[in-house]
């Protein structure tokens, strides 16, 4: 089995830093990003900086579209096992890191998420949902490193569009 080179990312620090740049172009709108961050060591290792960057972008495309005055929520969690999607996708991590943002604003976000995705270099293995419909669901990997799978979910509830970015850590992040 192929080890990939990995790198220490600090989840929680990146975000941090993204929050308070996005606040500073937002703060004319009357909007804000609020995080919650109940899991305080986000820790984890990934094989260069392009999940920072999703993280970043994913964040900074939330805030441009959210109705004046409204904030966006962040968390991040840790969430230990994801049995039925693990097994329906063939991800079996220690525990996986849930980005979670919550907005309200215009539909489309999910679509200038994927854009994102595939911009940085990941594949959309599958797309479950149609254009219009919730939830929407993706399976993105990392070019020709099929293990590193990220999960993207969306969908609208009480017109509030929630979207996760699942990340799964396939070692201790301690």
């Amino acid at each position: 089995m192929l080890r990939l080179p990995m790198r220490k990312i600090h989840l929680t620090a990146s975000m941090q830093s993204v929050i308070l740049r996005c606040n500073k172009l937002l703060s004319r709108t009357g909007s804000s990003i609020q995080l919650s961050n109940p899991f305080p060591s986000s820790k984890l290792f990934w094989p260069d900086r392009r999940l920072e960057k999703l993280v970043e972008k994913l964040t900074y495309q939330a805030s441009l579209a959210v109705d004046p005055g409204r904030p966006v929520r962040v968390a991040i969690r840790q969430r230990k096992q994801m049995r039925d999607l693990e097994k329906f996708f063939g991800i079996y991590p220690s525990h996986w890191i849930q980005l979670k943002i919550a907005r309200r604003g215009p539909e489309g976000f999910e679509g200038a998420a994927q854009q994102i995705l595939e911009d940085l270099g990941y594949f959309c293995e599958e797309w479950i949902g149609a254009e219009g419909s919730w939830p929407q669901l993706g399976v993105f990997s990392f070019g020709t490193r099929r293990l590193l799978k990220l999960v993207f979910w969306s969908q609208w509830r009480d017109n509030i569009q929630e979207c996760e970015l699942l990340i799964p850590v396939m070692q201790s992040s301690s």
